[in-house]
């Protein structure tokens, strides 16, 4: 008995680890990865919603009469999907996300004063010769902040202590789930039980990042912004969770049939639980 609850405690530890593990895995890819965060950038601006905001952006920062802000925004929708644009837009989202890594690594005091911005001139200069408008004049504020310190700095705290556990916990949840298998009279049986245990993990991870889209959503409403944007820079930000999820899912579930496989050509061994 006192076995039984031994291997059901590892087997517990290691949902819990196997969570962190994966959380981990998706902060390395996504997060801290300079080529990750442009592919994110460009499937955010292929989204209708924030094509549209976008567009009304990079009008707003026309110095110009209402008619050529009107003749800015028709060639701004018709600009974002020019292969020119995606190229320059590429490039100052590398440049974000390159400023993201290193303040998040390196510079923790300008991360917590500046946050992160976009310098959008290239884009406008491209903006402005497609419309037929004059050049922004030099000196004009072309930046805008898409994090704020106070924002970044919990962000900061979270991906730090991810990043220190990355080699770690992956490490740790063998570890439990052979431990698990060891402790358990049964060894096999509570091998299957620690496939169980990374399906279940993945189905939480799936599920969770289902809860904190519709959450970050409804926060984004209530502070007047537009849903559909919220769900496109969500779906965009955490691409790789769907697959690291579906990928322990797969791993456990082979795990499980595997071992219950060789298992069932042992009918000597005694069942525990």
């Amino acid at each position: 008995m006192l076995r039984t609850l031994a291997a059901g405690l590892l087997l517990v530890c290691a949902l819990a680890v196997a969570l962190v593990a994966a959380t981990a895995l998706w902060s390395e890819r996504q997060l801290l990865d300079e080529g990750a965060g442009p592919d994110a950038a460009a499937a955010i601006l292929r989204a209708p919603a924030v094509q549209d905001a976008v567009v009304d952006e990079l009008a707003a920062h026309v110095p110009a009469s209402v008619a050529d802000r009107t003749r800015a925004e028709q060639a701004a929708r018709t600009t974002l999907n020019d292969p020119a644009f995606a190229a320059l837009w590429r490039t100052t989202t590398q440049s974000a996300q390159r400023q993201l890594v290193r303040r998040l690594e390196d510079d923790r005091g300008a991360l917590v004063r500046d946050g992160v911005a976009l310098d959008l001139r290239p884009e406008l200069d491209l903006l402005a010769a497609r419309a037929g408008l004059p050049p922004l004049p030099a000196g004009t504020d072309t930046t805008t902040r898409i994090l704020t310190g106070d924002e970044l700095e919990p962000a900061w705290r979270a991906v730090d202590a991810l990043h220190r556990v990355r080699v770690v916990a992956p490490l740790l949840v063998v570890a439990l789930l052979l431990g698990a298998a060891l402790v358990a009279r049964d060894h096999l049986l509570g091998l299957a039980g620690g496939g169980l245990v990374l399906v279940a993990a993945g189905v939480v991870l799936l599920v969770a990042r289902h809860q904190a889209r519709v959450a970050v959503a409804d926060a984004v409403v209530q502070g007047g912004g537009r849903r559909a944007i919220a769900d496109a820079a969500f779906d965009a930000a955490t691409s790789t969770l769907p697959a690291i999820g579906i990928g322990v899912i797969a791993i456990g579930a082979l795990l499980t049939a595997l071992t219950l496989a060789v298992r069932a050509g042992r009918p000597e061994v005694r069942p525990v639980w």
